[in-house]
């Protein structure tokens, strides 16, 4: 009889055990542990209630390390709030979120090289080259806005050319 209770307390422990970890996130999931843990603040790409994940990124330069670093030990006005949020994570976890988070931002810069590379652009003046190769590296989802908008497609000296009309004014 002991062993029959034995037998069925190990089996539902078990069972209470592998239920409760299947609603854990994998620790190597990155992006998973990005959705259920930072995303409710920090958005994919638009600064909103706290710093957007490009800009996350950006700022540590897509270094996963410096990262980490932040995660371990959030500073600045959101840190109190934040440490609250991440108070559970392993370091593997918040490594994992880490270089989801640098990915995700590598891959759009790839994205925005393909978009500049089709893209026909106007005449650039060496001004203009210069701010945009720092742009590039601070602000890449702006410029890749601009590469794809009109105004990439035109000079100022040709559009001041165009009649109101053409200009969409009216």
């Amino acid at each position: 009889m002991k062993k029959s209770l034995l037998s069925v307390w190990i089996i539902g422990l078990y069972l209470f055990t592998a239920f409760s970890l299947a609603d854990a996130a994998d620790p190597g999931d990155g992006e998973a542990l990005y959705m259920k843990n930072c995303k409710m603040c920090h958005k994919l790409k638009a600064d909103g209630m706290a710093s957007s994940l490009e800009t996350m990124a950006n700022k540590y330069q897509n270094n996963s390390a410096g990262i980490v670093d932040f995660l371990n030990n959030p500073t600045g006005k959101g840190a109190r709030m934040m440490k609250k949020f991440i108070a559970g994570l392993s370091l593997q976890e918040k490594e994992a979120i880490a270089a989801w988070m640098t990915a995700q931002v590598q891959g759009q810069a790839q994205d925005q090289a393909k978009t500049k590379e089709k893209t026909a652009l106007a005449p650039i003046s060496g001004d203009t080259e210069a701010c945009l190769g720092c742009h590039e590296s601070v602000t890449p989802g702006i410029v890749g806005d601009w590469r794809t908008s009109r105004h990439a497609n035109t000079t100022p000296e040709t559009a001041l050319k165009k009649g109101y009309r053409e200009k969409g004014y009216i």
